[in-house]
């Protein structure tokens, strides 16, 4: 279904499994400038360049051929993502949706039928996938989500084999389908309308005892009545997978439906039916043999964190005891953190799907086993002085720097600890962390310290290394391998890249399904341990997490376990965490320079990972060092803390430096440069303040703020249908800021010197690469990343995105890359720039720090510059401008993190974004209410 012609040689089509971009002429479709001319006459055909540029490098569209695809399931992320490609080209569905069936739910010839209507007339309309037409009309309407989900959910049961439509199939698809019908506000024929399903989220336990004292088991739910509940389990002698309760004394069914593992749960608490006497009070102490999943009393082949096999059940983090008012998502349309990605609201997505299987752990939420806080006091232990033993394997050409020695002669020491099971490199960023872990990983190779590593031949227990994509996508660690030891690392071996295809190609042949629904491994271990070192990323160890934890022949399956950018399993009770939890090594390493970010929780998190009890259950470690008032003193907090970490004694847990303290690095000069506002800026700044009253809600505070932050990007992006559509000349009489960034970027090509500039905003970057584009005759890229939904598709991303850094840093000469900040926050090293400018400035500064030091780290040789544009109102008519007041609590919260590294106080939490942007609206407010 084609839905919109660019040019003659270029068009976007609806088909069956998602959008097509195809094109009469070959070119390449990751680089705008070789797109056809006419293609790129409209505006419409610019803006999908660049949305199609940009979706191939973030793992959201794939290249086929001589197409582009953009699948439908890639659509919710698409949206949240800021790209329009999805409704640009069509109007909203207008239509109501009635949904009609054949037979009886549960019979093999039932089936949904479903029909547009507008008022009372039937609409006939066409669908593909998100898009649905009128023959008669030619009109395209797209969908929302929720409509588009209703419709496939039904058309994928229509096409049910009639012996695969059984009871539970049909029931679980109608509690989808009537969840999804209050959603897209669709009409149900009266006897669906009548009955409810629930799928619950999970099957608890209660102990019932009757009149004679006699001990039963019963099941309960959240979602259900436990009178009525126990009532229909006790009606038969087995447990069913499919309940019907009477609601509203008769008039409505209220159908449950368990999905298979709640069932033989359910089968498991048959067992327990009047049981009196001693094995009455047996199954009262210890009632875990028949419960939630629970193995009974067959030793599982995991480690002792490991206490059954279930399905994942989210918790709420820890808070500590205070009042604090909710701010969140300042930038509602933005990109959100990856590290943040995969946390509660995806944990426990839809409740009424079958529940998946999982590893099920000792949370230590509450309390710590006994066996935990032994081991980590004897952890504590000061071990032997220990000197620094070089590998041998290490190139002679590779010196290392005297903290990096000390680095790694402090893990050498740490690993040598009685029931040290693994430590925090904490160091900066910039202080090359990868090269003292992987220094210490070749001697532990040589010296023999862990012996089932350094055999001479396998089958090993392997050193595993977890890394975010994007830092295996660059090959950063395997580069670092070739790079500084003899023989390409072939002390090393060769790495496996258990991740992507490869991780496909490493499944047993004889694996029954998904490990989240057969619940036991499904790699193929005894070929992964012919390997010494095993790459992967975090997404893979919680998919595989069966395979990834298991014990074969009684002893772990890893030696050692490295996890880069630890901050990725921070937050606790998320399925990453507990499978990062569930694996048990002889050490750790756990590697991130930002150990602390929101909460002093994140430290808890990474060290009951590292050192399970070392820091407590969560409520205590919450209620101990975080509730605290704001005017509280954290002298002794932080002293408590560190203290129990060991900090600064040889035998530390965690080890931390800064640049300032060990290197010589040239200087960072640091450049604001001020930007005159027009008229027509001051009077959209005016327009914006006027909004402004003391009743406003908390969403609109959001919304002010979030055009703030707009207009001073450039004021076309209050509206970005204008961006597109303007000219350069016009896109740079409208901005002062940008009309300052272009004098800034012609004195750095007069140097013949390297630029990066980070900008959040997809609509801004957009601007840049047309501005740039088009000054200095030069193509401009992108790079915002890996999204997390985009698993199945990051081949063409990674290969878009490794194509654009490479050409970047292997040509000579001036030339600029425009980044996302968020790319900023893993190890990218891009020190071929010396110029970094932060356009459009977001609440944070160690947001900024780290983009900065993708170019001010070990390999830069020349000055630094870092640009900061400030906008000023020579009128003096709104007083400090949006800029100048986020500029100034930026410098604030700059100093006081200058202090607390002076002062070795870096484990104090981040001031929260929400409290910045918080103060920042205050401040707009008080200057607006000045001028009026």
């Amino acid at each position: 279904m084609l839905l919109k012609e660019f040019g003659k040689k270029v068009f976007i089509e609806a088909e069956k499994i998602g959008l097509s971009v195809r094109s009469v002429v070959q070119f390449d479709w990751t680089m705008r400038e070789t797109w056809p001319q006419d293609a790129l006459g409209t505006n419409d055909g610019i803006r999908l360049s660049f949305d199609v540029t940009m979706l191939l490098e973030m793992g959201l569209a794939e290249l086929n051929g001589d197409m582009v695809i953009i699948p439908y399931t890639n659509f919710p992320e698409i949206r949240s993502e800021d790209f329009q490609i999805i409704t640009a080209f069509t109007k909203p569905c207008p239509f109501l949706l009635n949904i009609d069936r054949i037979s009886d739910i549960g019979y093999k010839d039932f089936a949904y039928r479903y029909r547009f209507i507008s008022g009372s007339q039937a609409v006939p309309l066409t669908r593909y996938g998100y898009y649905v037409t009128r023959t008669a009309t030619g009109e395209i309407w797209h969908l929302d989500d929720s409509m588009f989900s209703i419709l496939d959910a039904m058309d994928e049961f229509n096409h049910l084999k009639p012996e695969e439509k059984n009871s539970q199939e049909s029931w679980l698809t109608f509690a989808k389908v009537k969840r999804l019908s209050k959603e897209a506000n669709a009409i149900l024929e009266m006897t669906l309308e009548k009955n409810d399903v629930i799928v619950p989220s999970s099957i608890g336990l209660d102990m019932y005892e009757d009149a004679n004292g006699a001990l039963s088991f019963v099941p309960r739910c959240n979602e259900l009545d436990d009178a009525k509940f126990r009532t229909v389990f006790e009606r038969n002698d087995n447990a069913e997978g499919f309940y019907s309760l009477d609601q509203q004394d008769g008039l409505k069914k209220l159908r449950v439906v368990l999905t298979d593992r709640q069932r033989a749960v359910l089968n498991r608490m048959k067992r327990v039916q009047r049981v009196t006497g001693a094995q009455k009070e047996a199954l009262k102490k210890d009632p875990g043999a028949v419960f939630d999943g629970i193995a009974g009393d067959v030793d599982l082949p995991y480690s002792d964190r490991v206490i059954g096999i279930g399905e994942f059940q989210f918790t709420p983090v820890p808070m500590p005891d205070r009042d604090e008012e909710g701010f969140t998502k300042l930038w509602s349309d933005q990109d959100t953190d990856p590290s943040e990605k995969d946390t509660s609201p995806k944990e426990s997505e839809d409740t009424e799907k079958p529940k998946k299987l999982t590893l099920l752990i000792s949370t230590h939420d509450e309390t710590v086993p006994e066996s935990f806080t032994d081991e980590s006091e004897n952890a504590r232990g000061f071990g032997q002085n220990q000197l620094f033993e070089r590998p041998k394997s290490l190139s002679e050409n590779t010196l290392l720097k005297s903290h990096q020695e000390d680095g790694v002669r402090w893990l050498q020491r740490c690993a040598r600890i009685e029931d040290r099971q693994g430590v925090l490199l904490a160091d900066d960023m910039g202080l090359g962390k990868t090269l003292q872990i992987l220094s210490f990983l070749a001697w532990a190779i040589e010296s023999g310290h862990f012996p089932d590593l350094s055999s001479d031949r396998p089958p090993y227990r392997p050193i595993l290394i977890v890394a975010p994509l994007i830092l295996l996508d660059t090959g950063t660690w395997e580069n670092e391998i070739s790079r500084f030891f003899d023989d390409d690392g072939f002390v090393f071996g060769e790495p496996l890249p258990l991740y992507g295809n490869e991780l496909k190609a490493y499944r047993r042949r004889d694996a029954e399904g998904r490990e989240e629904h057969i619940g036991k491994p499904i790699l193929d271990l005894d070929r992964i341990r012919k390997r010494k070192v095993v790459i992967t990323n975090y997404e893979a160890v919680r998919d595989y997490e069966f395979s990834f934890a298991y014990h074969p022949d009684g002893k772990p399956l890893w030696s050692i376990v490295v996890t880069d950018e630890a901050q990725e399993y921070k937050t606790p009770n998320t399925k990453i965490s507990h499978a990062i939890k569930a694996i048990r090594p002889d050490f750790r390493i756990a590697c991130t320079g930002t150990p602390v970010e929101n909460r002093l929780l994140d430290l808890w998190n990474i060290f009951d990972a590292i050192q399970p009890g070392l820091l407590g259950a969560a409520k205590d470690f919450t209620q101990r060092y975080e509730a605290r008032s704001e005017n509280t003193k954290t002298d002794s907090t932080s002293s408590d803390l560190k203290e129990r970490l060991l900090y600064r004694k040889p035998h530390a847990f965690l080890l931390r430096r800064g640049k300032e303290e060990v290197l010589d690095l040239p200087k960072k000069i640091e450049n604001k440069i001020a930007c005159s506002m027009s008229d027509f800026e001051v009077e959209c700044h005016i327009g914006l303040t006027s909004k402004m009253n003391p009743t406003i809600q908390t969403r609109n505070k959001l919304d002010l703020l979030q055009q703030f932050a707009r207009l001073y990007q450039h004021p076309a992006l209050l509206q970005d249908a204008d961006a597109d559509a303007s000219g350069v000349d016009d896109l740079l009489k409208q901005s002062s800021k940008l009309s300052k960034l272009i004098e800034v970027l012609h004195k750095i090509k007069n140097k013949n010197e390297k630029a990066i500039i980070f900008c959040r905003h997809k609509a801004m970057q957009r601007v840049l690469v047309k501005v740039i584009s088009s000054e200095f005759r030069k193509n401009i890229r992108i790079i915002n990343g890996d999204t997390p939904r985009a698993v199945s598709l990051r081949k063409s991303g990674v290969e878009t995105r490794n194509n654009i850094l490479e050409d970047y840093k292997k040509g000579t000469g001036f030339d600029v890359l425009i980044l996302s900040p968020f790319v900023a926050g893993v190890g990218l090293t891009i020190v071929e720039a010396n110029h970094v400018i932060h356009y459009g400035r977001w609440w944070n500064p160690a947001v900024e720090a780290q983009a900065t030091d993708r170019a001010y780290r070990i390999g830069q040789t020349r000055e630094v510059h870092v640009y900061f544009f400030i906008n000023e109102d020579k009128s003096n008519r709104i007083g400090s401008t949006f800029d100048q007041l986020l500029d100034n609590l930026m410098e604030r919260k700059k100093d006081l993190a200058r202090s607390a590294f002076q002062t070795d106080e870096f484990l104090l939490p981040r001031e929260e974004e929400q409290q910045i942007g918080m103060e920042v609206y205050s401040r707009l407010n008080e200057g607006a209410n000045k001028v009026l």
